[in-house]
């Protein structure tokens, strides 16, 4: 409260509600007040937006700004997994040498690793029949000779098609 001196001394309230201070400030026990003092975690930001806090980790941290921010680490990149279903996902470094998440197909699987990862039809020649042959986890048509190869291992397309 604030208390002014003339011939009959009054006390009055700076405020009584939020609106009475200024946007960047809260009333609290009848002052006004800065309400990001104390509210946030370490490491986090504050802004005052219509008299209330609002605490967030800066744009390179993580965490609950309520209790702690901390710089992005190689785990929090697949914390949630961003990647498709079946998908692996592992930190890695995109062309500029940031990090980032790389989602990849798990071994004898096949497909988009940011969509869904299929488990494959084969993984090797013997899983398919006797025209075909096992490559990338497929069963594909061969043809003859090859160059310098075996018939199984030279495969054109998909079969069916």
């Amino acid at each position: 409260m604030t208390c002014v001196l003339r011939p009959f001394p009054r006390c009055y309230t700076e405020c009584t509600e939020h609106h009475h201070c200024n946007s960047n400030q809260a009333c609290k026990d009848y002052r006004c007040i800065d309400p990001c003092v104390g509210t946030c975690g370490d490491g986090a930001n504050c802004k005052t937006t219509n008299n209330q806090p609002v605490c967030s980790c800066p744009r390179s941290h993580t965490g609950d700004p309520f209790k702690h921010c901390r710089p992005f680490g190689p785990e929090d990149y697949c914390n949630p997994n961003p990647c498709g279903l079946n998908a692996n996902c592992n930190p890695g470094t995109d062309r500029s040498g940031d990090t980032r998440a790389v989602c990849t197909c798990p071994k004898y699987y096949v497909g988009n690793p940011l969509i869904e990862c299929k488990q494959g039809e084969c993984q090797t020649n013997d899983d398919c029949r006797s025209n075909t042959a096992c490559y990338n986890y497929m069963c594909r048509v061969s043809v003859g000779e090859c160059e310098g190869g075996r018939e199984r291992e030279c495969v054109i397309g998909r079969l069916g098609k």
